[in-house]
């Protein structure tokens, strides 16, 4: 209680007051007129019944009915306000969990503030509270503990019990129904709150509910991590029934980051990164430790990052507040790589590189290398001899990141083969055992056979590719690398050859002889001999003159050695007979 001052102030503050204000008449007043003598008392009293009986009476007249003057008696009605931490631990604003003590605040010297003291701070904490304080008064209890009751302008009672120890053991605040309460938060000291915010394994204080049932009692609101229903029952201030009022914390289920690896399929999957939980509607970091980019988790990928879908989606952004459990999905890009064709021998053509991504298959690229005499069979791997076959599928032939695979092109050496033509000037027929022909394949290397044929009046000159000469020659014994078909024309050099003359029984002269190539055209000399009774008629084949007659600078084809003999024809005498003395005759 508190007085006014008049009387005998102070008085006693307690569940029994008295007075010693005497009622002897003043000199200047009546019998019955007190004026000066009153005392004003204030106080708060916590009914702990249905039914409170206030009693006035004097305790020390000497008549206890008479002489007692009670005037004014009024009553204001508050109801309690309490904070329930639903299921948290710790301190809420209320303080009524059992064995929670704190430090008093109270500012107090004595057992009576005035309403008009304003040099003692906020009764719980650093935030100033604009409700105008009306009382703020300590009494001490019986059992030594204090009751620390202070009023306000909006009609609130905060009744605060403290210890011996002059810590705080006990905290209520009641409001008049009707009063419109800004409820208690972490940042603004009411209410018997002290800035020590509660706590819930998992879980966000989001604020208070004051939900109540179909028979108007107080109910709390279950944990969840749906907004909406966050957001439609939480609540800043209520309007105080006419009846105690319990509001329950609100409690937002903390959300979990969780992580999956996403491997591709046949792949080894890395170890996933522990999921982490965070308070609701805080971004939840990146603490995988993964960084993109990163060719190390599986052989032949690329880390490219988290998204929010397995397929698709977009990366996700790690300042996101969590509202919701969210699983991030591992993103992964095929290590890219290069096939590179080798021709092997090739003697012409190509096969471009070939880009491939890991895990994405294609057929190799045709081969469009070429090699004389060679048939394309296929490819090998350069490192390991794999074969594949032209324009095969492949897919993975390397891990590493810009790998490079090369493959060689195998050849098949196509039949090959030696044919030896005789080749004989026109005209002439050859003779001999021939010269056999060769079968092998691209790449051997045969001899070149000698000549097995021969032709009367010519020499064997060699081989070459054309019959006429031109081309590439060959010699007999020289090595060939085979390739294809090579066909080898003999070649011929005319042997010498003469023409001589024969004087067949000449007495004189002479016809000098001719000579030149076998099959080289000449013209037939004309005859030198002579021979006395004789005149020359041709040339012959034969010293008999039954050959073939030949004239004189007729054409003559020279082959080998060959004599024209002269054929004479006698000349004509005259005989003449002498009579020698005959007498008639002749």
């Amino acid at each position: 209680t508190t007085v006014n001052g008049n009387g005998d102030q102070p008085g006693d503050v307690g569940k029994v007051i008295s007075t010693k204000v005497s009622n002897d008449a003043e000199l200047n007043h009546s019998s019955r007129n007190h004026d000066g003598q009153w005392e004003t008392y204030t106080g708060t009293y916590i009914a702990t019944g249905t039914v409170t009986r206030f009693t006035f009476k004097s305790v020390s007249s000497s008549n206890n009915v008479y002489g007692n003057i009670l005037d004014d008696l009024s009553f204001t009605k508050a109801y309690r306000l309490g904070y329930d931490g639903n299921g948290g631990t710790g301190q809420v604003p209320s303080r009524t969990e059992t064995g929670r003590t704190e430090t008093a605040a109270s500012g107090t010297d004595g057992t009576v503030r005035l309403a008009a003291d304003k040099s003692a701070g906020p009764e719980s904490g650093t935030i100033a509270d604009d409700r105008r304080v009306l009382t703020d008064t300590t009494a001490r209890q019986d059992d030594g503990t204090s009751q620390r009751t202070i009023t306000r302008s909006d009609g609130s009672v905060r009744v605060e019990t403290i210890a011996t120890t002059g810590a705080v053991s006990g905290c209520q605040v009641y409001y008049p129904a009707g009063t419109r309460i800004t409820l208690a938060t972490a940042k603004a000291d009411s209410d018997c709150w002290d800035s020590s915010q509660i706590g819930k394994t998992n879980r966000t204080f989001y604020g208070w509910s004051a939900n109540t049932d179909a028979n108007d009692r107080d109910v709390p609101v279950g944990d969840t991590m749906d907004r909406n229903t966050l957001n439609a029952n939480v609540r800043t201030e209520i309007v105080m029934p006419a009846r105690a009022k319990t509001v329950y914390a609100l409690w937002a289920i903390n959300p979990t980051l969780s992580y999956n690896v996403n491997a591709p399929a046949g792949s080894n999957a890395p170890g996933t990164p522990a999921s982490q939980t965070v308070p609701y509607n805080t971004a939840a970091a990146d603490k995988s430790g993964w960084a993109a980019g990163d060719t190390g988790k599986i052989p032949g990928y690329r880390f490219d990052g988290w998204y929010t879908a397995p397929n698709g989606g977009n990366k996700y952004d790690f300042n996101t507040p969590l509202t919701g459990n969210v699983t991030v999905y591992a993103h992964w890009v095929g290590n890219g790589y290069t096939v590179r064709f080798a021709g092997n021998g090739a003697t012409g053509g190509g096969t471009p590189d070939q880009a491939f991504q890991y895990n994405i298959g294609q057929n190799l690229h045709r081969n469009g290398f070429v090699r004389d005499g060679y048939t394309f069979t296929g490819w090998k791997r350069a490192d390991n001899q794999q074969a594949y076959g032209d324009g095969q599928w492949v897919t993975n032939l390397t891990t590493q990141p810009n790998g490079i695979v090369t493959l060689v092109a195998q050849w098949s050496a196509n039949e090959a083969h030696i044919r030896y033509n005789p080749n004989p000037p026109a005209g002439k027929t050859t003779g001999g055992q021939g010269t056999p022909n060769w079968d092998g394949h691209t790449g051997d290397t045969p001899t070149i056979g000698q000549n097995g044929w021969t032709i009367d009046g010519y020499t064997f000159a060699g081989w070459a590719t054309s019959p006429d000469g031109s081309g590439a020659r060959y010699a007999p014994g020289a090595r060939w690398t085979a390739n294809g078909t090579l066909t080898l024309y003999a070649q011929w050099t005319p042997g010498q050859a003469s023409l001589t003359y024969d004087g067949n029984g000449a007495t004189g002269g002479k016809t000098d002889p001719q000579t030149g190539k076998t099959d080289e055209k000449i013209n037939v000399r004309d005859n030198g001999f002579t021979r006395d009774g004789y005149t020359f008629v041709t040339w012959n084949t034969q010293a008999d003159c039954k050959g073939n007659a030949v004239k004189p600078n007729s054409e003559w084809t020279l082959r080998g050695s060959s004599t024209l003999y002269a054929c004479w024809a006698g000349t004509a005498q005259t005989l003449t007979y002498h009579g020698n003395g005959a007498t008639g005759g002749n």
